[in-house]
């Protein structure tokens, strides 16, 4: 059987189409997996747990707290506190739990105050997340203030430059002169590139610069991570020299070198998760519900933030495994967590489950000289409370 050309060159149309249309159900059918390729580990310490700090509250701060940062100041351990609505930061000793000092601000507008960090008992880094300004607070008055903003990209490349944000698992951190954020822009798009999405904000204060560094690795430019928190959002923590990024589908940590600019991937994956799986649909297509995209990542692992423990010179990376019952979309973040433990050296030497019976907000975690502590959600808005988890050798 023979066809003519005007046949033929509709026949090869109709291939293309199909090609074309094809493709299209491919990408929103078949998402993108993250296939976990773990070497051999020797697992030798686990996370038991131990007590609970329970602080009470004023009338005007809530228990649902985004941000709180440990301190320690003349051996003395300190909890930061950020009440958001009246722009105030509550100090509390550890030791008995109580409020010790208030420190108001009225530089900014009510939420506007995102994070701190603690410089020294009389100086504390607050940031704005309105004019994304850092500024410094001396004895009640401020010293010194910056507005950060991309320095002129010389190459003129399309760059996707992240806001800040703030979080008590990924905070304001001081390196030096340089103030180190994380941070996102919602959102998905096929213009992203290994190098012109960056995750990590820089801001010199000797030079008044800004600079932007660790891209996305490969899996969030080749599919669909739906655009919001869940997986978009980076968490980081300072270790020596370096930077080390927790991204929510990678396996790895990235770690970047501050000084000599060089970047590195070290495994850190959990040993329940085997796949994590993109948002099936089209980085173009915004028709699909929040139900449905709650959904899938109550469906999938994710990572979340990586802490550094100076009292045992280990690293703990959270884990967010898939959650047994995935349709209840009420339910504060249901999917179990898992702590993978990391030496000095970042290898992995332990991971600990945690209670699935109890509900935790891992995003509000910190170490103390008694071990990882961890925020418990219950009904109760005049306290906050967090469990203690303790490190300890496997027998």
């Amino acid at each position: 059987m023979e066809f003519s050309n005007v046949e033929r060159c509709g026949v090869l149309l109709a291939i293309f189409i199909g090609v074309l249309f094809f493709k299209d159900c491919w990408v929103s059918i078949c998402p993108y997996k993250v296939i976990a390729k773990r070497p051999d580990i020797e697992y030798r310490f686990t996370l038991t747990s131990g007590s609970h700090i329970v602080m009470e509250l004023d009338s005007v701060t809530l228990s649902s707290v985004h941000y709180l940062q440990y301190s320690k100041e003349n051996e003395i351990e300190y909890m930061y506190l950020l009440n958001e609505y009246n722009n105030s930061i509550y100090r509390y000793k550890l030791n008995d739990r109580s409020i010790d000092k208030i420190l108001h601000t009225n530089r900014y507008e009510s939420g506007e105050l995102q994070g701190f960090v603690i410089n020294s008992p009389d100086s504390i880094y607050l940031y704005s997340s309105y004019n994304k300004e850092i500024s410094e607070i001396v004895k009640d008055s401020v010293t010194w203030h910056y507005l950060i903003r991309p320095s002129p990209d010389v190459n003129k490349r399309p760059m996707i430059y992240p806001s800040p944000f703030l979080t008590t698992i990924s905070p304001l951190k001081k390196y030096g002169d340089t103030f180190v954020m994380s941070g996102l822009v919602a959102g998905e798009t096929w213009l992203e590139n290994e190098s012109n999405r960056p995750a990590i904000i820089c801001a010199e204060r000797k030079s008044e610069t800004t600079s932007y560094l660790v891209n996305y690795p490969e899996m969030y430019q080749k599919a669909n991570w739906e655009g919001g928190l869940t997986y978009r959002l980076p968490f980081f923590e300072l270790h020596k020299n370096s930077i080390l990024v927790s991204f929510a589908a990678n396996n790895y940590l990235v770690c970047y070198d501050l000084k000599t600019k060089k970047q590195l991937n070290r495994y850190a994956g959990s040993k329940y998760v085997k796949t994590i799986r993109s948002f099936p649909h089209d980085k173009k297509d915004i028709t699909y519900s929040r139900a449905e995209a709650w959904k899938w990542y109550l469906r999938n692992s994710s990572y979340e933030g990586i802490l550094r423990d100076n009292y045992r010179n280990v690293y703990y990376r959270f884990c967010r495994l898939p959650a047994d019952h995935a349709d209840n979309i009420k339910i504060y973040n249901p999917k179990p967590i898992s702590i993978i433990i990391l030496d000095s050296t970042l290898n992995i030497v332990g991971e600990t489950k945690l209670n699935q019976s109890v509900s935790y907000n891992s995003w509000n975690s910190f170490v103390s000289k008694e071990g990882l502590n961890i925020q418990v959600i219950d009904s109760i808005d005049n306290h906050i409370k967090f469990e203690t988890f303790v490190l300890k050798q496997v027998k």
